[in-house]
């Protein structure tokens, strides 16, 4: 029997991840880093289908951390929090739909993932300008 992604699901997930965002900690912020990019590096041979679209997203969200902790980059807490949130779900192997399950694994965590950009796209745009902005004037010395 394969798994379904349903509306209720859905919910659960909105509802989650609004309440996860309340309880984040600078051990979460550590966690999120270190195991993220170990999961980016393990997939970006092989970017599951479902989270092709939303790749670069996941890579700059995870960078935003990074910046953040290093204090290269200053943004409100509740946008950490998100991407936080957003992160350890795409880390975990085991969520509402195991990243195992070929085809069907990694929906709930680009579901996830696009809630987050919706909650963060403001800052996430400044974010981006400030990086090419940066690359920019490198390019130029």
């Amino acid at each position: 029997m394969m798994p379904e992604f349903d509306k209720n699901d859905q919910q659960k997930l909105r509802d989650r991840f609004v309440q996860d965002q309340e309880k984040v900690t600078k051990e979460d912020l550590n966690k999120a880093i270190i195991e993220g990019e170990e999961k980016i590096n393990s997939l970006l041979n092989n970017i599951p289908g479902v989270l092709k679209d939303l790749w670069q997203d996941i890579v700059d969200m995870w960078s935003m951390l990074q910046d953040y902790r290093e204090g290269r980059y200053d943004v409100p807490w509740k946008t950490i929090a998100a991407i936080v949130v957003a992160l350890l779900y795409f880390i975990s192997p085991v969520d509402l739909l195991p990243d195992f399950i070929p085809g069907l694994g990694y929906i709930d965590d680009a579901f996830v993932i696009g809630l987050a950009m919706k909650f963060i796209g403001d800052d996430m745009e400044k974010y981006r300008n400030l990086k090419k902005s940066i690359t920019i004037t490198k390019r130029e010395n």
